[in-house]
This record gives C-alpha cells, sequence and structure tokens, in this order.
C-alpha cells in the first residue's frame, strides 16, 4: 500500500502537477492577452472603427517620416542648427558633435518604418542677450529646423557681471533615421 501510495505521490509530482502549473499560467495569460485584445478593440472602435484606426495609425506615421530627416541629411540639419543663430542677434561661438547612438526603448532599438532612430549629440556654445538666445530656443522648438531637435542641457552665465549678454552653453539632440 505505502509502495502504492508513493507511485501515485510520484506520478502527480512528476507528471501532473507540472502540467497542471503550465495550465494556470497559461489560462492567466490568455486571460491577459483577452483584456489587453479587449481594451484595444473599444480603441479602435472608439475611433470609427477598424479603417478609421488605421487610417489614423498611417497619419501619424507619415507625420513621423515626414519629420525625421534621414542620415543623408545630416549637413543640411546641421547647418540648420548653426543658420538658427546666424539669423538672430546671437553670436555663435563653438559647434561640436558627438557620435551618431542608436535610440533605444527598453533596451530596444526604436524602429520608424523599418529603420533605427539615431540620436546625435551636438554642443554649441553662444552668446546674446537673454531674448535672442530663448528665440533660437524656440524656432528649434518649432519645426524650423528639419527633423527632431531636443534641448538636453542649457546653461546660461553673464559673460560680464556689467553687461546683459548671457553665453549659453547647450546640450541637444538630433534625431535622425538611417542604418
Amino acid at each position: 500500500m505505502a509502495a502504492a501510495a508513493l507511485a501515485v505521490w510520484l506520478s502527480w509530482r512528476v507528471g501532473y502537477h507540472p502540467i497542471d502549473a503550465a495550465y494556470q499560467r497559461r489560462r492567466l495569460r490568455v486571460a491577459q492577452l483577452t483584456q489587453q485584445l479587449g481594451a484595444f478593440d473599444a480603441l479602435v472602435q472608439e475611433s470609427g472603427g477598424a479603417a478609421a484606426w488605421q487610417q489614423q495609425q498611417e497619419g501619424q506615421l507619415a507625420t513621423l517620416r515626414a519629420q525625421f530627416p534621414q542620415q543623408a541629411q545630416l549637413p543640411e540639419v546641421i547647418n540648420g542648427l548653426v543658420n538658427g543663430f546666424k539669423t538672430s542677434d546671437v553670436k555663435l561661438l563653438d559647434v561640436s558633435q558627438g557620435n551618431l547612438e542608436p535610440v533605444e526603448h527598453d533596451g530596444t532599438p526604436v524602429l520608424i518604418d523599418g529603420h533605427p532612430c539615431q540620436q546625435l549629440p551636438v554642443a554649441i556654445t553662444a552668446e546674446g542677450r537673454y531674448h535672442a538666445l530663448i528665440g533660437v530656443l524656440e524656432r528649434f522648438s518649432a519645426s524650423a529646423v528639419p527633423g527632431l531637435i531636443r534641448v538636453e542641457q542649457l546653461e546660461l552665465a553673464l559673460k560680464d557681471p556689467t553687461s546683459a549678454t548671457l553665453t549659453a552653453v547647450m546640450r541637444v539632440s538630433v534625431y535622425l533615421i538611417g542604418t
């Protein structure tokens, strides 16, 4: 009888228990996916159906494609940055760029239309009055310069304690699509 009980316990422990545990995990995962699918379906229905939702998503993708310059357009982007300073009452002292770095989200590369997104760090040093410097930053944030430019860091300091001229050291990131 002890041998039979041991055989039943071993068969349950080795055979049935792992299968039951896997079944319970899969059942929970199916419930989670069903909930996510329901939320997604509700989102699609709110936008007017599958065709309207697809059209909306394609429109957003087209906007992103138009906004991100290709890697071949990098000289134009850098020239746009420099020209943004030259057209204002700001004196450009130095521009230096780093190396292209892949953009990642949660350890996965960000892809736009199947192409990897890259980030180019650029350091800019300039002098000017406060309002002129702010004007240049506003032009960067509006889409006067092709592509996406994000100001990462800005340091303002008086050039001379007796003048109203500021020295600005900016670190910006330019986002590009390329290989």
